[in-house]
């Protein structure tokens, strides 16, 4: 491999974009099923179908590039849009909760394709824009190579921010649950009488109101550890962005 190929502006700055877009985009699409499923409950037929409206996206915005391309070379200003198309899903994601609905994960989801498509068409084509015919057979495999590592990368530190900050959010909340918080005590005591009903162990319905309480703070510290992720992602994508800038318009084919 030839990696000379990389002094070239245009390469370079285009395979850095199409690296973070493959990173952020296989590490959502990872992400989005187990937490859906995990935390909310959602069977694996009503996650897959949230997952669905990235073709939708994708469809949507091969006829808007079509039909726009034909006129006016746009292409920076269409890899730009597009990741800033993946950021915004991502802002998205990061503002959910417990009580969302299968809508508001579809919308953020239908960016993410769209984005994913004019981004990445668009980067492509900038990236080998200005480099010689025997140079395209190098780069073609070396852009590859560094976008599937790209993608196991994000893969793989998605899981890790979503263990460690899960621990982090937990080691913040844990406090509340506390003897001397009356509002634990309070809702403690609401919840051991209206498990009351079931059982006459006072005892035991205090040990599962407790128990109760505890397990909705693992699962709201899970969700602030998915939210933390990606909004993480989100900033990649926007730290990007001013990359194509870069790119030198008079190169491109």
């Amino acid at each position: 491999v030839d990696l000379r190929v990389l002094k070239d502006k245009n390469f370079l700055f285009g395979t850095i974009g199409q690296v973070v877009m493959m990173a952020v985009f296989l590490a959502s699409a990872a992400l989005l099923p187990s937490m859906l499923q995990a935390l909310i409950g959602y069977t694996s037929f009503l996650s897959g179908l949230s997952m669905g409206s990235r073709g939708l996206g994708s469809i949507t915005a091969i006829f808007i590039y079509g039909f726009i391309s034909k006129f006016f070379n746009f292409d920076k200003a269409f890899a730009m849009i597009g990741i800033g198309l993946i950021a915004v899903g991502g802002l998205f994601f990061g503002m959910i909760n417990l009580d969302i609905n299968l809508q508001a994960i579809a919308f953020p989801n239908a960016l993410f394709g769209a984005g994913m498509f004019l981004g990445m068409t668009t980067l492509m084509t900038l990236s080998f824009s200005s480099l010689k015919n025997e140079q395209m057979n190098n780069a073609s495999g070396l852009q590859n190579l560094l976008k599937n590592i790209g993608g196991a990368i994000g893969t793989s530190l998605s899981s890790t921010m979503i263990s460690r900050n899960a621990q982090k959010h937990q080691y913040m909340m844990v406090d509340n649950l506390s003897e001397m918080k009356t509002l634990f005590t309070d809702r403690v005591q609401e919840m051991a009488g209206a498990f009351s009903q079931f059982s006459a162990d006072t005892g035991a319905n205090i040990i599962m109101a407790k128990a109760s309480l505890y397990g909705q703070l693992i699962k709201q510290s899970h969700l602030w550890a998915y939210i933390d992720t990606f909004r993480t992602f989100a900033l990649a994508c926007l730290i990007v962005i001013p990359l194509i800038l870069f790119i030198d318009r008079k190169s491109v084919v």
